[in-house]
């Protein structure tokens, strides 16, 4: 699926102490968010139209935000005993 490709990309960028940085004047200075999503997007291969039209994309479903762990409707933490 394509947004676990994203959600991929953007796990393992959020790794390096730069992620959402940029360097300007010596500093380190956070790196606006236009300019962040283009180069994500630039990174995926996607087309810079995607890039420039994020603000007019619909809010995605409620379900699409669930992630894995939220599927779990008790609230209990995953049995994580075996054998």
């Amino acid at each position: 699926m394509f947004l676990d490709l994203i959600r991929d990309v953007l796990i393992k960028a959020a790794r390096h102490d730069t992620f959402g940085l940029i360097e300007q004047d010596g500093d380190w200075v956070v790196e606006p968010l236009d300019d962040h999503i283009a180069r994500v997007c630039a990174e995926l291969e996607l087309p810079e139209e995607a890039a420039r039209a994020w603000p007019d994309l619909p809010e995605p479903p409620p379900e699409a935000l669930l992630r894995p762990e939220d599927d779990d409707e008790d609230g209990d933490p995953p049995d994580e005993s075996s054998g």
